[in-house]
């Protein structure tokens, strides 16, 4: 886990701690959806990182999480950076409706932040992983999106990947 004992579960996406950028502090809204949400648990750290933990494997939460993701890319100006640590240890989302719904989210925030994303797996989902990781990796996202794999016994190690300033 992220070594930080100022962490706190929280439904409103805190802002980055990004040094060269000043982002607004995103209020609860009426219209944020997070308060809802039953298969996705988001906690906002104090160092800027957003861990999402999915807490179902289904359509719903594939859902939850499309819709939470279309929520920050529309609060958030594109000049920073969004930085995310999908917990997938305990499983993983559809390959195909992920990659669906990413697609989805390029076209309609085609001005999204740059984003930082570390994904940690276990060893055993390493060959599912390894085709929807190539078929993510094609789509029209380079030079707004980062993303690496981290197998969970280098969890440390993603953290301190996505806190750098690149």
């Amino acid at each position: 886990m992220i070594q930080n004992p100022d962490s706190q579960q929280s439904e409103i996406p805190d802002t980055p701690d990004v040094a060269t950028t000043t982002t607004p502090v995103i209020a609860e809204t009426p219209q944020s959806p997070i308060a809802s949400f039953k298969y996705l648990s988001i906690t906002n750290h104090d160092n800027g990182i957003r861990e999402l933990k999915f807490l179902n494997f289904n359509a719903e939460t594939l859902e939850e999480w499309y819709t939470y993701e279309a929520f920050l890319h529309a609060t958030i100006p594109s000049n920073q950076i969004v930085r995310q640590l999908f917990d997938s240890r305990g499983g993983m989302l559809p390959i195909s409706g992920t990659i669906q719904k990413t697609r989805l989210l390029f076209n309609q925030f085609p001005n999204m932040p740059r984003q930082r994303v570390a994904m940690v797996y276990t060893k055993r989902q390493a060959s599912l992983l390894q085709p929807g990781a190539a078929l993510l990796n094609m789509l029209p996202i380079i030079g707004r999106m980062k993303m690496r794999y981290f197998v969970e016994t280098d969890y440390d190690d993603a953290i301190t990947w996505l806190l750098e300033e690149k």
